[in-house]
């Protein structure tokens, strides 16, 4: 069995709060879908939306309403387990100090699993 997935991880965290946003698109055989993952501190929530509702434009993706990319996040989520409408603005980018996975721009092979990573970090926005 084939499969792929595509996603990101979006962490973003305050003295007090994290939040973790994981928007992905993947296929399993036949079956494709989208979903975004919302983790705060305390729990996790997964919504499943239609594969036909994934967009990528550059460096922006986004599923049904909700909008991902360097400018932010717009989320418009509503499931019977979460109800989340928001918008979060990202400062201008700003280089890291250190990365402890190593460059941040890589690439590795795994038999059958790829992985292409990517890191940018903004300045927080006040």
């Amino acid at each position: 069995m084939h499969g792929s997935f595509y996603g990101w991880y979006l962490k973003c965290q305050s003295d007090t709060q994290t939040l973790a946003v994981i928007p992905a698109v993947h296929k399993s055989g036949r079956k494709h879908a989208c979903s975004i993952q919302v983790i705060t501190d305390s729990d996790a929530w997964t919504a499943v939306f239609p594969a036909e509702g994934f967009r990528r434009t550059g460096k922006n993706i986004s599923i049904g309403e909700n909008r991902f990319g360097e400018e932010g996040i717009q989320l418009a989520v509503h499931t019977p387990e979460l109800n989340i409408r928001g918008k979060l603005d990202f400062g201008p980018l700003s280089p890291l100090k250190y990365d402890i996975m190593g460059p941040g721009l890589f690439r590795f092979r795994i038999k059958w699993f790829v992985l292409f990573r990517e890191i940018w970090n903004w300045k927080p926005v006040c």
